[in-house]
């Protein structure tokens, strides 16, 4: 992780640190037991699920593995986001490169 990061206090004015050492970004997709990923599923709508890794944490599914990704895996969400894959995709070797 490249960015600095800072965590608000209690009060939502100040804030300190964090230590980016400790911490991943995560992409999708993401690969789960599908059995288990829709048992996971069953669990009431919480804020914090912002991932099925998030869903499976919360269901008890503990031992999640990290891998290494790609930089270049970006997820489209915004509209600067498309443009971002449009260069990607514009930038890709050909086959017969």
């Amino acid at each position: 992780m490249s960015d600095s990061l800072r965590m608000l206090d209690d009060d939502g004015v100040n804030s300190h640190p964090v230590d980016r050492q400790r911490l991943r970004a995560v992409q999708t997709p993401q690969a789960f037991d599908a059995t288990k990923l829709k048992q996971a599923y069953t669990l009431p709508y919480e804020p914090g699920f912002t991932d099925d890794a998030s869903v499976m944490a919360a269901a008890g599914y503990t031992d999640i593995t990290l891998v290494e990704g790609d930089p270049h895996n970006i997820k489209i969400t915004l509209p600067d986001d498309l443009a971002i894959a449009s260069l990607y995709l514009r930038n890709e070797p050909t086959k017969e490169s």
